[in-house]
C-alpha cells in the first residue's frame, strides 16, 4: 500500500468546499504519516498587541496600523514627547476593511508610535473535530499569544508551520499560506492512500440449473465488508470475454443483499455462470511462521549428537522465519440467483420459440422410445416421425392421448422420463408398419424463462442387424 501527499480541503464556508486554495500542505522527509487519522484544521483570527511606528509627513495622508482587522477602543497613540488623542489629533480609518490611521495637521513630520490590537490568522488542529489544540499564530517570531504561557514545543523552519493533534503532538505534516488569510475556515487535512491499495479477486459461481435470472443474493459472514464492483455473465447470448458487465457500480456488501441486474431490452438474462469482481480495502496484519525445508533432519541430527559418544560434526539448529503481513479476507454464502417477476396489467404474448431436433435415422422398425430432459419453465415437447424416403409431407405427429402440455391441457405431449411403445401408438394412430423411420423432436417453448439445457432419445428398433440402438442430443 502506498499514499500520496497530504492534502487540505476547505470543508467550510461551503461556497469553497472542496477547493484547496488557502494552505500548502507537505510531508516531513522522515517522519511516518502513512496511517494517520484525518486532521482538522481551523483558522481563526487572534487579539493580540502590536506596536507600529509610523511617520507622518504631512496632516492628512492615512497610515496603515495593521494588514488584518484591528479593535478601534484601546488605540495609544505617542511620541516621546506626549500622547495624542483621537479625533483631535487623527481618525481612524476602519471603512472596506481598512486599518488607517489618519493624522491631522498636528501631527505632521512627526514620528509616531501606536499600540493597536490586531486580530491576526492563527490555526487549531483537532482529529475529532471537538477538542481543539492551542492556537498558534502564523507569525514565526511569535507564534503563541502569551509568550509567558507553557505551550507544546513548536519548530517553524522556512515559514512552514506544523500540524499537530488535539494534544500538541507533531504528525509529521507541514503548512503554509498561499497568500494572505482573510476569513475564518474549516479545513481537513487527509493522507490519502493512492487508487492502488487494497485486494481486488474474480468469485465465479456456477449454477447448478442455467435459466433466465435477474436478480442475485449475496450474505457477508467476514468483519470487514467488501465491495461489489462488476458482474459479468456466461450464458447462450452472454460472454464475459465480449459483453459488457451486466452490473456495474460500488455497492458496498456489509449486510444481506439483493443485486438487479437484466439486459439491455431490461429483461432477464439467461445466466449459467457468474463472475463477480469484488474489492477489499480492509485488512488484518498477521504474522506466519515458516519453518526451513530441512528442520526435521537438522532437528533430527541435533537430537542424534547428544546421545553418540563422539561428535560427528557441529550441527546448526534451523530457526524458523517469521514473517508479517497484511491478510485481505472475503467471505460470501447463501449465494442464490433470483428472478422478479413484474405485476403485469395486460395478459403476456404465449409463447416464446419452437425449436425442431432431428433427423435421428432408426435402420428399423422403433419399438420402445425413451426420451430424458432437464428443463426450466414451460417446455413442451412433441414427437413426430417421417416412413423412411418420405418428404416432409410425411411429417406424423405420435399422439399421446393420456398426456397434458405444461398448461394442463391435452395435447399429445412427450413428457421427459416417460417411455412409450411406439408400435402400439403408431398402429393405433396409423394403421401401418415401418421398415425404417426418422424421428424429430419439436420443443415449444411457452414462457420466457423457458430453459432446455440437454436432452437424452433412446431407442430401441427391430428389423436390422444389432438388436437397439440409442441417439443423443444436447
Amino acid at each position: 500500500m502506498t499514499f500520496g501527499d497530504p492534502v487540505a480541503s476547505i470543508v467550510l464556508p461551503k461556497s469553497l468546499a472542496g477547493t484547496q486554495s488557502l494552505l500548502a500542505v507537505r510531508r516531513v522527509p522522515g517522519q511516518q504519516t502513512t496511517g494517520n487519522l484525518a486532521v482538522y484544521l481551523q483558522i481563526v483570527f487572534v487579539p493580540r498587541r502590536r506596536t507600529a511606528t509610523i511617520i507622518c509627513p504631512d496632516g492628512t495622508s492615512p497610515q496603515s496600523l495593521s494588514d488584518y482587522r484591528i479593535s478601534p477602543d484601546d488605540i495609544i497613540v505617542c511620541d516621546s514627547q506626549q500622547s495624542y488623542e483621537e479625533d483631535q489629533d487623527y481618525t481612524i480609518d476602519l471603512a472596506n476593511g481598512r486599518s488607517n490611521l489618519v493624522p491631522r495637521s498636528s501631527l505632521a513630520g512627526k514620528t509616531l508610535n501606536v499600540q493597536v490590537t490586531e486580530y491576526f490568522p492563527a490555526y487549531q488542529c483537532s482529529t475529532n473535530n471537538t477538542d481543539w489544540s492551542p492556537a498558534v499564530m502564523f507569525d514565526p517570531a511569535t507564534p503563541f499569544v502569551d509568550a509567558t504561557a507553557n505551550y507544546f514545543p513548536i519548530q517553524i523552519k522556512d515559514g512552514w508551520f506544523p500540524v499537530v493533534d488535539e494534544l500538541g503532538s507533531f504528525v509529521g505534516i507541514q503548512i503554509q499560506p498561499k497568500g494572505k488569510l482573510e476569513f475564518e475556515a474549516l479545513l481537513r487535512i487527509a493522507t490519502a492512500a493512492n487508487p492502488t491499495y487494497g485486494l481486488t479477486r474474480v468469485l465465479e459461481i456456477e449454477f447448478d440449473r442455467p435459466a433466465y435470472y435477474n436478480g442475485l443474493r449475496l450474505t457477508p459472514f467476514v468483519d470487514m465488508p467488501v465491495h461489489l464492483l462488476e458482474i459479468e455473465a456466461e450464458g447462450m447470448l452472454t460472454n464475459p470475454a465480449n459483453d459488457t458487465p451486466i452490473f456495474k457500480g460500488d455497492v458496498l456488501l456489509d449486510r444481506p443483499v439483493s443485486i438487479r441486474f437484466a439486459d439491455a431490452d431490461g429483461n432477464p438474462v439467461f445466466v449459467r455462470r457468474l463472475f463477480l469482481t469484488l474489492y477489499q480495502p480492509n485488512y488484518s496484519l498477521t504474522q506466519q511462521v515458516t519453518d526451513p525445508a530441512d528442520d526435521l533432519r537438522q532437528s533430527s541430527l541435533a537430537s542424534l549428537q547428544t546421545v553418540l559418544p563422539i561428535s560427528d560434526r557441529p550441527i546448526q539448529i534451523t530457526l524458523p522465519t517469521i514473517q508479517t503481513g497484511a491478510l485481505y479476507e472475503i467471505g460470501l454464502r447463501d449465494i442464490a440467483a433470483e428472478r422478479y417477476n413484474p405485476v403485469r396489467l395486460v395478459p403476456p404474448a404465449t409463447g416464446r420459440g419452437v425449436f425442431v431436433s432431428g433427423p435421428f435415422n432408426v435402420n428399423g422398425v422403433p419399438e420402445v422410445i425413451r426420451l430424458d430432459a432437464d428443463i426450466t419453465g414451460g417446455v413442451d415437447c412433441y414427437l413426430f416421425c417421417r416412413r423412411g424416403g418420405a418428404g416432409p409431407e410425411g411429417d406424423t405427429q405420435v399422439f399421446l392421448s393420456d398426456t397434458r402440455d405444461s398448461q394442463g391441457k391435452a395435447s399429445g405431449a412427450m413428457l421427459p422420463g416417460t417411455a412409450i411403445s411406439f408400435k402400439d401408438v403408431w398402429a393405433a394412430q396409423a394403421g401401418s408398419t415401418l421398415t425404417s423411420a426418422d424421428l424429430y423432436i419439436k420443443w415449444v417453448f411457452r414462457s420466457d424463462d423457458a430453459v432446455l439445457t440437454r436432452f437424452l432419445l433412446q431407442v430401441t428398433a427391430t428389423g436390422w442387424a444389432g438388436a437397439g440402438t440409442g441417439f443423443t442430443g444436447i
